[in-house]
């Protein structure tokens, strides 16, 4: 998150974590697979995230349709791959059948490589959007000889990748759940707290 004066930022604040723009990110809720073939969500998890599998297979992508406006956004994610085959973060739309009812935004950067690790890491790219429209951020893969796992999508306004954390909407969905146990629980009271690091502020 910047801190701005007089339009200017001055410092960044990497102890804040951005709202992640991502409903679902946990379980992959809500993504769509850009090449149309079925997305291998598996029952493993990494960080009690769900885990997706596109080893061994050339893909074209795998995340939500999002609208954005226009300023500086940051896609990040979990990631475990080895072998040759080019791997990256990709922004724009897919221009295919599913994107071909979207306004397109104008964003200055297309793709961002992922290099190949030996263990779970955390891979971001920053992107400037131009025009207000949709984006698709996902991650390509060109090898069908690599392994390619993937977790935690987050989408946050800024230029810095902050830990990962369910949507605003995810939090929300929560607390009707629990308020929906209480219910049951008939009068037997729950002591829960909420707590939203965006702004360390009690919701619950």
């Amino acid at each position: 998150m910047g801190i701005f004066v007089a339009n200017k930022e001055i410092a960044e604040r990497k102890d804040i974590i951005n709202p992640n723009l991502i409903d679902g990110s946990a379980s992959f809720d809500g993504s769509s697979d850009a090449g149309k073939g079925i997305p291998q969500v598996t029952d493993a998890k990494y960080q009690g995230l769900k885990v997706v599998d596109q080893s061994n297979r050339q893909w074209n992508g795998f995340g939500p349709y999002i609208y954005v406006q226009k300023g500086t956004y940051t896609f990040s994610c979990y990631a475990k791959t080895s072998g040759l085959g080019f791997k990256s973060i990709m922004i724009p739309l897919n221009t295919g059948l599913d994107d071909k009812d979207k306004q397109p935004a104008t964003v200055n950067t297309q793709t961002m490589a992922i290099s190949s690790v030996s263990d779970w890491s955390r891979f971001d790219g920053t992107f400037v959007v131009s025009e207000a429209g949709y984006i698709h951020p996902r991650v390509e893969s060109s090898g069908n000889n690599d392994v390619l796992l993937l977790a935690g999508f987050k989408l946050e306004k800024g230029s810095v990748a902050t830990p990962w954390c369910p949507s605003i909407n995810d939090l929300a969905t929560g607390l009707l759940d629990i308020q929906a146990i209480k219910s049951k629980l008939g009068g037997v009271k729950l002591l829960y707290r909420i707590y939203y690091a965006t702004s360390l502020k009690e919701v619950a």
